[in-house]
């Protein structure tokens, strides 16, 4: 536009007798076709920067709606989409951070006790406390554990009890049970923490009572084969299905999951009982 006004500016001095020469209007126009193109080609160059910054942004926020959080967003331009970079970054640092933990944590604690701990403390619950609930409750406890483990170096002893604890975890979550704890040699695992209307909790401990002496009698004999010599390995299960509080006990320093109640020592004293003479 400023072209046009000086080329029309010559024109109307032309008309009062001032003679414009071709090369002037060459000039002109030159000129104003270079900064016409000139604009355009960093026009283009910026835009081209621009799309490829926004879609970089788009793809972080894209991989933090699909759970994918182990990237880093170019950060070095100064300006907002920076900064919009750099907030990206932290938020899928915290997130992973978070995943981390919650997937730690679920080595310690059932999964699914860790999920709802998780979304507890996000909220600033008082985790103290528990509700009473129908469950199954499973006791299991290896024989004549003592004098084995009198015969055994530290080393052996925690590799034998983590080869055993690995095969009846297995056993107990193939049929939906939650292992709560292990006490020594022990394990109380409950069934129906995690509610399916399609399965009874009270079948499921029962299979899986009846799968874990299987898994043990396979996993011992290979033992014994790889170490001839050593003691076979036998366990016994008791079983019992009743009210009981589950829920966080403790202080607000140190809370653990259980569940609580008569019907548990119940299955406690069943497992007692599961001793020769009486059958396993």
């Amino acid at each position: 536009m400023a072209m046009m006004l000086m080329i029309s500016r010559y024109v109307y001095e032309g008309e009062q007798g001032i003679t414009v020469g071709p090369e002037v209007v060459l000039e002109v126009v030159f000129l104003g076709m270079f900064f016409v193109v000139a604009a355009l080609v960093v026009a283009w160059r910026f835009g081209k920067v621009l799309k490829k910054d926004t879609a970089h942004i788009m793809d972080g926020i894209q991989n933090v709606a699909d759970g994918v959080f182990d990237f880093e967003l170019d950060t070095s331009r100064p300006d907002e989409f920076g900064e919009v970079a750099q907030g990206i970054n932290n938020m899928a640092s915290g997130l992973l951070q978070r995943e981390q933990i919650r997937a730690a944590f679920g080595h310690f604690v059932p999964p699914e006790v860790a999920k709802d701990f998780l979304e507890r403390y996000s909220k600033d619950e008082d985790m103290l406390g528990g509700e009473r609930r129908e469950l199954t409750i499973l006791m299991s406890d290896l024989r004549d554990f003592t004098p084995l483990s009198e015969t055994l170096e530290p080393e052996e002893l925690i590799e034998l009890m983590n080869a055993y604890f690995s095969e009846m975890v297995l056993a107990i979550r193939a049929h939906g049970g939650v292992v709560d704890k292990f006490m020594g040699d022990a394990i109380m695992a409950i069934f129906g923490l995690v509610f399916n209307e399609d399965e009874c909790h009270s079948k499921q401990a029962v299979c899986a009572g009846l799968e874990m002496p299987e898994r043990l009698e396979k996993h011992s004999a290979e033992r014994m084969k790889a170490k001839p010599g050593s003691s076979p390995l036998k366990l016994g299960v008791g079983i019992h299905t009743g009210e009981v509080v589950a829920g966080y006990v403790g202080s607000h320093d140190r809370l653990e999951f259980t569940v609580l109640g008569q019907n548990v020592n119940l299955a406690a004293r069943i497992e007692g009982q599961t001793k020769a003479p009486a059958p396993p």
